[in-house]
């Protein structure tokens, strides 16, 4: 059988119009407007080329012309193209490599938790790479928040007018896991706790064998999610987990914080873009 022409030792040959296609887009999305000529040495892509590729894109709407100037701009069909990123793709383009790196690291199982309405649901783990691992399948999970460390670390680092409603939310609702939202004195001591330590650890439970430590991950004052190491709780007191494995946690946080602060993520994540 002869071996489709597109296909080369078991990968797709590049597309280069579409390449390019997308390169005068990204340039166009950098400069504002351009001319042909401009874009040619934008994109050092040969006029011709140039053209009949603006021109493509002026047809499909994602590109328009003034007549005044023969400048190039984009055009507002472009807001198609990200209406269906999800601000959180951050999870899985920018956290995941960085938890797979901790993967080998730290033997313990490392969890990213991130809000979800008056829980803290798993969006990513390295319990799947860890020989430690009691729970492989742990993604999707959702849990409560003050009796984990994830949701203590999460309330205590959030902007306060979202502290104060989540606060209000868990106090009303009546769910028993959210029954230490009814006594503001136990949150705040909890608050206050995890905020001295930079920290938050998981309320212990005679049934759970182990014991959650979780740092926040934050933008600004935005709290995009939290990092928690799980260990047994018979093989290391909090404080010692955290001294031996939280310099390594949060330089993986800041590694996650320091990407995202980039100019691709700015505007999804800061006010300052």
């Amino acid at each position: 059988m002869v071996q489709n022409s597109a296909i080369q030792n078991g990968h797709y040959k590049r597309v280069r119009a579409l390449t390019r296609g997308l390169d005068i887009l990204a340039a166009l999305n950098t400069a504002g407007r351009a001319t042909v000529v401009e874009l040619s040495s934008l994109t050092k892509i040969h006029r011709a080329t140039v053209q009949r590729l603006v021109e493509t894109l002026r047809e499909q709407g994602y590109v328009r012309r003034s007549v005044s100037d023969n400048t190039y701009r984009l055009a507002l069909r472009v807001r198609t193209l990200s209406d269906g990123y999800n601000d959180e793709a951050w999870i899985s383009e920018v956290a995941s490599p960085v938890l797979q790196a901790l993967s080998t690291d730290i033997p313990w199982p490392v969890d990213l938790h991130t809000l979800d309405g008056d829980c803290m649901q798993v969006r990513e783990s390295t319990h799947r790479f860890s020989p430690l691992s009691i729970h492989q399948n742990i993604v999707g999970r959702r849990f409560p928040m003050l009796e984990t460390a994830s949701g203590q670390a999460h309330l205590t680092f959030c902007p306060e007018a979202e502290r104060e409603e989540l606060r209000r939310v868990l106090k009303l609702s009546t769910h028993p896991t959210n029954h230490l939202a009814r006594s503001a004195k136990k949150v705040d001591s909890i608050l206050q706790n995890t905020r001295k330590k930079g920290y938050a650890v998981s309320i212990k439970a005679p049934a759970i064998r182990v014991t959650e430590l979780s740092a926040p991950i934050r933008i600004n004052s935005r709290v995009l999610g939290c990092l928690s190491l799980i260990f047994f709780t018979a093989t290391y007191k909090p404080e010692e987990a955290a001294s031996e494995y939280l310099p390594r946690m949060q330089a993986a946080i800041n590694q996650i914080e320091g990407s995202l602060a980039t100019h691709a993520y700015k505007r999804l994540y800061t006010n300052d873009a």
